[in-house]
């Protein structure tokens, strides 16, 4: 697994595309689309955001990324980094936010290679 890290429009999927060859059709946005829909699409873009969907399907998200690190050995996560910045007033946003940097770090542990993209220039921090 590969996993692509960075801030909010700092051009991580334009990279993973241009770096490792995909098209539009080999990615999944789960922004978009609920991660039970993922037909084993090699990239999936947004990852955050299967955090939310876990959270209110009443699900743990650190348990849930544990297994879905076990099917997609091949694949390439994308993931925004949401610890920078300004710590928000709202506790379910702060909760969120947490639960999204532990999956972040489930899924860095579990990848062979983590890259970290800022301004469209990826820096290899792993493998």
């Amino acid at each position: 697994m590969i996993f692509i890290i960075g801030g909010f429009a700092q051009g991580k999927l334009r990279y993973v595309m241009e770096k490792y060859g995909y098209t539009e059709n080999d990615i999944f946005d789960a922004q978009k689309n609920l991660i039970s829909d993922w037909n084993g699409e090699s990239v999936i873009n947004n990852a955050q955001e299967i955090v939310k969907q876990w959270i209110n399907d009443g699900k743990d998200p650190q348990e849930c990324a544990c297994e879905l690190c076990k099917s997609i050995e091949d694949a390439v996560i994308i993931s925004q980094d949401v610890g920078c910045g300004v710590v928000p007033i709202s506790k379910q946003v702060r909760e969120l936010r947490e639960a999204v940097g532990r999956v972040n770090c489930i899924f860095a542990n579990h990848a062979e290679t983590v890259e970290r993209v800022c301004c469209g220039i990826g820096m290899k921090i792993k493998g």
